[in-house]
C-alpha cells in the first residue's frame, strides 16, 4: 500500500487517475452527525423517502472512527426504517461502518431489505447480520416470467470474527448479467454475483447462476435483485420476531451501481487518519504511531480525499531527487505537524516545539545564503507543495517550509495539463489546467523559510494559458513569513484577470513578514486583478491583523497592487521596511486600507511608529494598542499569532500580536531577581527565585508560547535551538529573562 509520488509537473496528465468517493448511482447516504437522520442525496424511491425514520429513542451520539465526536450512532436498541430503491434493480452496492463487541449466536440484523415471505412479488432481496461476531451477507435474486416470480438460489458470504470493539468497513455488492437467445422462442441466462470486503479486503465472491430460462414470444420476462416496493431496515429485520443489531454503526452509503476496486479503496480510507514518524520502527503502515510511515510520501499519494496524516517532528523531503519532484495532495487532505509521536488527542500536539519541516532541500547541502542563482540551493526542488488540479478543501497545518528553488523554465503553450511556471512559488505552487478548477488551501500556524524564485519566491499561481474559469482560494492563518527570497517580484503573488475569468481569492491573517527581500519588485506582495481596462473581478484580497517589517524591496516597497481595489489591508502594520512609501500601486484603483499603520501615510494609512519590539511586537506606549476595528477580524478569531488573547480590553490592536501588559511586564516589584542556570543550555535549565514560584511560562523569539509549568528545574531537551523568554511569576510580581537553547 505504501505506493511513491513523484510529482512531474511536466507531465501532470498521468497524476489525476485517483478514485474519488463515488456519487454515481449514489441513492441514500447516511452520516449521522449530530444525530442527522437525512440523507446527503435524496432521489424519488419507489416507496418512502430517503430520510430514515427513527423507531425507538435509546440510540446516542458517539465518536466516529477518527475520534470526532457525535459522528457515528450506538443504536442501543432503536432501528430506522428508510424507503425503498430509486429504480429496478439488478446492480447495488452497499457500504458502510461497525464496531461491536457482541460475539453469540444469534442473528442480528443490521441492515435488511429482504422479502422472505412467498407472495405474488417472489422472495428475494439482501440483508446484513451480524451472528458469532462475524458478518453474514444474504442475497437472493428472482425473476418473473409472463406475470409469475421465481426466484434464484440463495448466495450467502460469512467474514471473519469483526466482534473486537473496533471500528470495521463492510462492503458489499451484486453485479449482474443476462444474455437472451431466439428470435421466436426465446432463452434466457442471469447470472448474479455476490462479493463482499472487510476492511478493503475481498472476503468471497460466489455466482448464481439460472440458466435456459424459456419464454415463448409475446411472453414478459424480467429480472431483479431487490423488490423495489421493499423499505430498507437499519438495526432490524423486516419481521419483529428476529433480533436488532444494537451496537456503533456509521457512514452508510447504498449506491445502485456496482463500484470498481479503487472506488472501494476510496471508501475505506476516506477520513482515516494516517501517522509518519520518520524515527518509528514498526510496521511502517501508518496505522499508528508505533507502526507509522517514516515517509510523509506514502499517505500523500493514497488516492482518496479526505484523509488525515499527523506527521511527527522532523525534517521530510519529496521523493526522488528531480528538481520537478514535490510534494503533491489531494481534495480534502488534512495535513498536520508539530507532533512528538505519542499523542492519541489533536489537542496534544504542540507545533512550536516538535518542529516539522517539510523541504526542498534535497540533498541537504543549502548554505547560509538565500538566493535563487546561490549554488548551493541548484539542486533544490522548484517548489516544496504542489497544489495541482482541482484540489479542494486542503489544509496543511503546523509546518516550516523550506528549501523551495523556484528558478526553472517556464513553458505556457502546448497541452494546457503540460504547462507550468517554474520561475515561482518556491514553496507553494497552485497549477490551474481545467475549465472550472477552482482549488481551496488553507495553510495555519505554518512558517515559510528560505524559500527563493528567480520571480516569486514563496507562494504562487499558474493559470493554465488559453482556458478559462479558473480560480483559487489561498488562505494564510498565524504564519511567518522570513528570511525569503525574490528575484522580479514578491514572495507572495496574488493575481486575476477578467480577460479569462480567472480570478484569485484569498485571506492572509494574524501574519508576520519579516527579513523578507526581493531585488526587483516589492518585498512581501504582489496584488494584481489585470483588469485591462475592465473589471477588476480578477482579484478579491483580504489582509487582516498582520505585520511587514524588517522587508527589503526596490524603494522599500511592502506591497505592490496593478488594479488592486479589490484589496483590502485591515488592522494591519507596515513599517519598517526602509521607505515611507511601503506600496507601489498601478492600474486601476489602490487597495482600501483601514485601521492600518503605513509608515509616510501612503493611502490615508496612519502615519505613526508602532514601538515594535525587536520580535515585532507591540510595546507600552504604541500607537497600534486598541487601534483596530473588531469588526474587520473574521469570526472564530480569538488568538494572535502567539497563541495568546486576540482582543485584550474589548478591542482588537494592529498587527499580528495582540498588547497584553499582564505578559509584558518585566517589572518584579518587590521581588528584586531571580537567576537562570546554565544559560546557554543544552537541556536542563534551574529557575533560582527568593520566592515561591507560581508559573513559568517559556516564549519563542516569535512570541510564541511554548510551554506553561510550575517547577523550578525545566526540560529543554526537546526545544530547538535558538533564542527565548522565559517569564517568572511569583506572588511578588513577574519578569523575564533571554535563555539560550544551544
Amino acid at each position: 500500500m505504501k505506493s511513491k509520488l513523484l510529482l512531474v509537473l511536466t507531465a501532470l496528465s498521468t497524476l489525476f487517475a485517483w478514485a474519488q468517493i463515488p456519487t454515481t448511482g449514489l441513492i441514500k447516504d447516511y452520516k449521522f452527525t449530530n444525530g442527522a437522520l437525512t440523507s446527503d442525496v435524496n432521489p424519488t424511491l419507489q416507496v418512502g423517502t430517503p430520510t430514515l425514520v427513527p423507531i425507538g429513542s435509546a440510540r446516542t451520539q458517539i465518536s466516529d472512527r477518527n475520534s470526532e465526536a457525535n459522528n457515528a450512532v450506538l443504536l442501543g436498541g432503536d432501528s430506522f426504517i428508510a424507503g425503498s430503491t430509486n429504480s429496478l434493480v439488478n446492480n447495488f452496492a452497499i457500504s458502510l461502518w461497525v464496531k461491536t463487541s457482541t460475539d453469540d449466536a444469534s442473528t442480528r440484523y443490521i441492515l435488511d431489505q429482504f422479502q422472505t415471505t412467498a407472495t405474488s412479488n417472489g422472495i428475494g432481496g439482501f440483508s446484513l447480520s451480524l451472528k458469532n461476531g462475524m458478518i453474514d451477507f444474504k442475497g437472493q435474486y428472482n425473476y418473473n416470467k409472463n406475470g409469475t416470480y421465481t426466484s434464484g438460489a440463495l448466495a450467502q458470504i460469512t467474514s471473519g470474527v469483526i466482534s473486537d470493539g473496533l471500528w470495521h468497513h463492510v462492503f458489499c455488492q451484486v453485479a449482474s448479467t443476462s444474455s437472451v437467445t431466439g428470435t421466436t422462442n426465446f432463452s434466457y441466462n442471469i447470472s448474479y454475483v455476490y462479493t463482499m470486503y472487510i476492511d478493503n479486503v475481498i472476503v468471497n465472491s460466489v455466482s448464481r447462476n439460472s440458466n435456459s430460462i424459456f419464454v415463448n414470444a409475446g411472453v414478459s420476462f424480467s429480472r431483479r435483485a431487490i423488490n423495489p416496493n421493499q423499505q430498507l431496515n437499519i438495526g432490524r429485520s423486516i419481521y419483529a420476531e428476529n433480533l436488532g443489531y444494537n451496537d456503533a454503526i456509521d457512514q452508510i452509503r447504498y449506491y445502485e451501481t456496482t463500484l470498481n476496486l479503487a472506488s472501494i479503496q476510496a471508501l475505506y480510507l476516506e477520513g482515516k487518519r494516517f501517522y509518519v514518524n520518520q524515527n518509528a520502527t514498526g510496521s511502517n503502515n501508518g496505522t499508528s504511531w508505533a507502526n507509522a510511515y517514516t515517509d510523509i510520501n506514502g499517505p500523500l499519494s493514497f488516492a482518496t480525499p479526505t484523509n488525515e496524516i499527523w506527521v511527527a517532528a522532523g525534517t521530510y523531503k519529496p521523493n526522488g531527487t528531480a528538481r520537478t519532484s514535490s510534494f503533491g495532495f489531494y481534495k480534502g487532505m488534512k495535513l498536520y505537524g508539530g507532533f512528538d509521536g505519542t499523542e492519541t488527542l489533536f489537542s496534544q500536539r504542540k507545533p512550536k516545539i516538535n518542529t516539522t519541516i517539510l523541504s526542498g532541500d534535497i540533498n541537504g547541502d543549502d548554505n547560509a545564503t538565500i538566493t535563487d542563482a546561490e549554488t548551493t540551493r541548484q539542486d533544490n526542488a522548484y517548489h516544496v507543495l504542489s497544489v495541482v488540479g482541482n484540489v479542494q478543501d486542503l489544509i496543511v497545518d503546523g509546518f516550516t517550509i523550506s528549501g523551495g528553488n523556484a528558478n526553472g523554465p517556464i513553458l505556457t503553450s502546448l497541452a494546457a495539463a503540460s504547462q507550468y511556471y517554474h520561475t515561482r512559488g518556491g514553496a507553494l505552487y497552485i497549477n490551474t489546467y481545467t475549465d472550472g478548477d477552482n482549488p481551496k488551501v488553507y495553510v495555519a500556524n505554518c512558517i515559510f523559510e528560505k524559500n527563493s524564485g528567480s520571480d516569486t519566491g514563496v507562494v504562487s499561481p499558474y493559470f493554465a494559458n488559453g482556458v478559462l474559469n479558473q480560480s483559487y482560494t489561498a488562505n494564510f492563518d498565524a504564519c511567518i513569513f522570513k528570511n525569503n527570497f525574490s528575484g522580479t517580484n514578491s514572495q507572495i503573488l496574488y493575481a486575476g484577470t477578467n480577460a479569462y475569468n480567472w480570478l484569485a481569492n484569498g485571506e492572509i491573517k494574524n501574519c508576520l513578514f519579516n527579513n523578507n527581500t526581493s531585488t526587483s519588485g516589492a518585498s512581501c506582495l504582489y496584488l494584481s486583478a489585470n483588469a485591462n481596462g475592465g473589471s477588476i473581478t480578477g482579484l478579491n484580497i483580504d489582509v487582516i491583523n498582520t505585520t511587514f517589517a524588517s522587508n527589503t524591496g526596490v524603494s522599500g516597497n511592502v506591497i505592490k497592487t496593478v488594479d488592486g481595489s479589490n484589496a483590502r489591508i485591515k488592522n494591519s502594520i507596515l513599517y519598517n521596511n526602509g521607505s515611507a512609501t511601503p506600496f507601489t500601486i498601478g492600474g486601476f484603483g489602490s487597495p482600501a486600507l483601514s485601521n492600518t499603520i503605513s509608515q509616510g501615510g501612503q493611502i490615508s494609512g496612519i502615519d505613526s511608529d508602532p514601538l515594535l519590539s525587536a520580535t515585532f511586537e507591540l510595546q507600552a506606549g504604541s500607537s497600534g494598542i486598541n487601534s483596530g476595528n473588531n469588526v474587520s477580524l473574521p469570526a472564530n478569531t480569538d488568538f494572535d499569532l502567539a497563541g495568546n488573547t486576540r482582543i485584550v480590553n474589548t478591542t482588537v490592536d494592529l498587527g499580528a500580536y495582540e498588547y497584553d501588559a499582564n505578559l509584558g511586564n518585566t517589572n518584579f516589584d518587590s521581588f528584586s531577581d531571580f537567576t537562570v542556570y546554565p544559560n546557554p543550555a543544552k537541556s536542563t535549565v534551574t529557575i533560582q527565585s527568593p520566592e515561591p514560584i507560581l508559573k513559568v511560562t517559556l516564549y519563542s523569539i516569535q512570541g510564541r508560547e511554548m510551554f506553561i509549568t510550575n517547577q523550578s528545574q525545566i526540560d529543554i531537551s526537546d526545544l530547538a535551538n535558538g533564542i527565548y523568554f522565559m517569564t517568572v511569576t511569583t506572588n511578588k510580581g513577574s519578569g523575564s529573562k533571554k535563555i539560550i537553547k544551544g
